[in-house]
């Protein structure tokens, strides 16, 4: 029963750090409250829990559990607006990947994105992919990469169309 609760207590974290770490007025305390010595607490705890299974089936097993728990709890508020142009439509968890899915929803910028040439959408692929990866790595929520998954972000057009996609995993943070 503890070890459920450490890994919900992570898992809620990490959905809600995905969420207000868009929402720039949210992400200094969100920050705060994950760099805490009650959640590197935690961290550590789960980490030694994975860290002492020597089976690799079990660690998959583990991961997995993790992964669908995390997933279902952002599922349950979805759509779920993340900013002016932005929702938050999809989250799902397969082969030791979280995967959220967004849409850009407010219709000028999905043209002006359309619109842009390969380099400049590469130059924004990059730039949301450092964001994004600082945000996790410098915080405790980078005990995903601890457990050897992954986190992608692939965002789509008004029109469904693949923007970008972007992959973090625990090598973007050394």
């Amino acid at each position: 029963m503890k070890k459920t609760k450490i890994v919900l207590s992570i898992l809620f974290a990490l959905t809600s750090f995905n969420v207000m770490a868009a929402k720039e007025a949210n992400k200094e305390e969100m920050l705060k409250q994950l760099n805490s010595s009650d959640f590197s607490s935690t961290v550590k705890t789960v980490e030694a829990q994975y860290n002492a299974i020597n089976n690799p089936a079990e660690k998959q097993k583990f991961r997995d559990g993790f992964g669908q728990v995390a997933a279902g709890a952002v599922k349950a508020s979805l759509p779920m607006k993340i900013d002016p142009y932005t929702t938050l439509i999809g989250v799902n968890y397969a082969s030791s990947v979280i995967h959220y899915t967004a849409s850009i929803t407010d219709e000028k910028m999905s043209k002006v994105l359309a619109g842009m040439s390969k380099e400049e959408l590469s130059n924004i692929n990059n730039g949301l992919k450092n964001q994004t990866s600082g945000m996790l790595c410098g915080s405790n929520l980078k005990v995903v990469f601890s457990l050897d998954m992954s986190v992608k972000y692939t965002y789509l057009l008004k029109d469904n169309k693949k923007l970008t996609e972007i992959l973090i995993s625990k090598k973007d943070c050394s």
